[in-house]
């Protein structure tokens, strides 16, 4: 009896601990089972709380992941490649990660902030030799998660095509 009572009150703390979390920003499952377990709650604690969080709706894989795509795409201005990395950090298994991260580029223009990033950075990179010009920005733009689909042709409007020399000024 007193074991059930000591139980509830550690599942009841360990509650507590993930709505504190969840008040902050949206979590994924895994994010959450690694926060918590840091805090030295079990595995089977942790695991019933997880249930509880789920069934009540406070965790949803598929709304986090929807949600952090956004936001990598708008506000970070991440490609898809980068925000499928940002996902895969987070916990956020493949299916449900791809879903999210096509559904929000699939309206997004991946182009349109490929170019607003390298035209910020092309004033700096003038100044270069136009190779190094263009392998610095194909680099910023890699990292950002952009597509060399993506990449190539907003290079070649930014710095100019190295082939004939012309810049798009």
């Amino acid at each position: 009896m007193i074991a059930k009572i000591q139980l509830g009150e550690v599942k009841q703390e360990c509650f507590d601990a993930a709505i504190r979390l969840l008040e902050s920003r949206l979590h994924s499952r895994a994010e959450l089972q690694r926060k918590l377990g840091r805090k030295e709650f079990g595995g089977v604690v942790i695991g019933a709380v997880l249930d509880d969080l789920t069934r009540l709706n406070y965790i949803d894989d598929a709304r986090f992941a929807a949600t952090k795509a956004l936001t990598a795409a708008q506000r970070k201005q991440h490609g898809p490649r980068r925000a499928m990395l940002e996902l895969a950090k987070a916990g956020v298994t493949g299916e449900t990660a791809r879903r999210a991260v096509e559904n929000v580029y699939e309206v997004t223009d991946s182009l349109f902030i490929a170019r607003q990033l390298a035209q910020k950075r092309a004033e700096r990179l003038r100044k270069l030799d136009p190779i190094v010009a263009r392998r610095r920005l194909a680099g910023m733009l890699l990292r950002r998660g952009f597509e060399y689909e993506t990449i190539r042709p907003v290079i070649d409007e930014v710095l100019g095509d190295v082939q004939d020399g012309t810049s798009s000024d």
